[in-house]
Formats: C-alpha cells, structure tokens, sequence
C-alpha cells in the first residue's frame, strides 16, 4: 500500500511540474524564448530553495504540522496571483 501511495504521489508531482512548465512556456514570448524560460526555471529553483529552507526552519522550531500548514497556506495565498497574469498576458500590445 505504502508504495502504491508512494507512486500515486510522484505521479501526481510529475502532473503538477508538466503543467508549470507548460504555464511558464506558454507566458514566455517566442522572440526571448531560450532565455526567458531559463529566466524562469531559475526562479523556480530559487522557490524550491526557499520553500525547503522555510519549511525546516518552522518545522525545527513548531514541529511538521505547522510548517506544512504554514507553507500550504503561503502556496494558496499565491494562487491569487495566477488571475493577474492572465491580465498580464491578454493587455494590448502583448501577442
């Protein structure tokens, strides 16, 4: 059971990493290709350094629950943000 769920589970982060990806190759304009979506990645990188950094620090001083708590609800505070870049992305003058 335990690696049936652990399947399930990579499976699941291997979905939700296609679709970012696709999210962030779909923002990225065609003439900056290359280099825009490596802008990106590394930003990425830099959010998966964060995050991990963040959630050791709250889970070394309130225990696990509450750090992934705290983390779940900074990542649903910056779905906010996802209706802003679809402003972004369909303003005049953008393709």
């Amino acid at each position: 059971a335990l690696v049936a769920a652990l399947a399930l589970a990579y499976v699941a982060f291997g979905a939700v990493t296609s679709a970012s990806y696709a999210l962030l190759m779909d923002l990225t304009d065609p003439e900056l290709g290359g280099t825009q979506f490596s802008a990106y990645m590394g930003a990425v990188n830099l959010c998966y350094v964060w995050s991990a950094w963040t959630a050791g620090q709250l889970a070394g001083r309130f225990d696990y629950g509450p750090a992934f708590l705290a983390m779940a609800g900074v990542s649903l505070a910056a779905l906010a943000l996802l209706p802003a870049l679809g402003r972004i992305r369909h303003a005049p003058g953008r393709g």
